[in-house]
């Protein structure tokens, strides 16, 4: 396998998509990457040489936490199993990434949470009650060494919102958001035809963001620059390392 310059990396459970993503992401591509995936639902088919499988009952941020460790490219590029990826996506983020001048740029893909219609731009930012807030990505490639500079996610999370937290500690950091300008790399989210852990949905979802909210949030309701928290990282045994 030659070696990946780009790791797509996520928590992954729906593994129907695979196969059409792995295709999707090979179409129109020709920069090598890799599919680092980890969650607790086993494909039941043969995967491809650079599509790696990490199995883990852990909760999803603790599963992203192993899938940027075990990734080998220089970028991640975070692709969840429940999208759709236009031709030519990886190449196109790929050249705008080695424009940037910021070593801690995060370019970022245009975005719809729906399979029509165009990109919706009103929703890259921290705070959507407030326009004013950080400018954030969906479908995001940084370089890999920014997350390992910085500490990895935040062990204190339990089902979103930690990948939010790492873009805003990117920008703490001095980095630079860009979204690429175009029409022909929308990635679009599928409609969630099947719940996922709903009770920790339900549980999980509201206190990851009031996490998020303490980390960020002003007592004034305006959006920090820097995080009112130190970082609780992960600890070296809590990530299984297989490659």
């Amino acid at each position: 396998m030659q070696k990946p310059v780009v790791s797509i990396i996520a928590p992954a459970i729906n593994i129907e998509y695979w196969q059409e993503l792995y295709t999707m992401l090979c179409a129109g591509n020709s920069i090598p990457f890799e599919i680092v995936y980890c969650g607790y639902n086993r494909p039941n088919f043969a995967l491809p040489e650079n599509f790696i499988y990490i199995h883990s009952e852990a909760k999803p941020p603790q599963c992203f936490e192993t899938v940027w460790r075990n990734a080998i490219g220089e970028f991640l590029f975070i692709v969840t199993d429940d999208l759709v990826v236009p031709p030519g996506t990886i190449d196109t983020l790929y050249v705008y990434m080695m424009r940037m001048q910021n070593e801690r740029a995060i370019v970022s893909a245009r975005f719809s949470d729906r399979l029509e219609g165009p990109a919706q731009d009103n929703l890259f930012c921290f705070d959507l009650a407030n326009p004013r807030s950080p400018v954030l990505g969906c479908a995001t490639m940084t370089r890999r060494k920014v997350w390992e500079e910085l500490g990895g996610l935040d062990r204190r999370f339990n089902l979103l919102w930690s990948d939010t937290d790492m873009q805003m500690r990117i920008l703490e950091a001095g980095g630079h958001p860009f979204i690429m300008p175009s029409e022909n790399h929308i990635v679009r989210e599928r409609p969630h035809i099947r719940p996922r852990l709903i009770g920790d949905l339900k549980k999980g979802k509201p206190l990851d963001k009031v996490l998020l909210e303490s980390l960020w949030i002003n007592s004034d309701g305006s959006t920090s620059k820097n995080r009112l928290d130190a970082l609780q990282p992960y600890v070296a045994n809590e990530i299984p390392i297989v490659r």
